[in-house]
């Protein structure tokens, strides 16, 4: 399972799959708090609510993988340099949040290429 914790900002990614019909569905790049953890139907499935800052509330289930169709809002100091550090996707050096991927050895991404879903999770 994905770990999620209280106060994390979080984004919906551009790729976000809007095949349901809730209002939310079709708001890539909306942002918001995450503002409670818990499991949702089954015993096994996470569940987050989130309060977007539209000041709507969601409640979101991980899909089979433990994984949430949510990215965390970037809020790394600007200008953050990471010595000898380049991104793995568009080979620039890295500079605000390194993100680094959990299953992927040695993989790092610079904030546009994760905002863009360019590594797949």
């Amino acid at each position: 399972m994905t770990e999620v914790c209280l106060g994390v900002r979080v984004v919906r990614p551009p790729d976000h799959d809007s095949s349901d019909d809730s209002k939310y569905s079709r708001c890539n790049g909306l942002v918001g708090v995450v503002v409670d953890v818990g499991v949702g139907d089954s015993s096994t499935q996470q569940l987050i609510r989130v309060i977007w800052d539209t000041g709507d509330q969601e409640a979101i289930c991980a899909d089979s993988g433990g994984c949430f169709d949510l990215l965390v809002f970037d809020t790394a100091q600007a200008g953050a340099k990471h010595d000898r550090v380049t991104c793995n996707v568009c080979h620039k050096p890295v500079v605000g949040i390194r993100w680094k991927c959990k299953r992927c050895r040695d993989y790092d991404l610079c904030s546009g290429c994760y905002g863009e879903g360019k590594h797949s999770r």
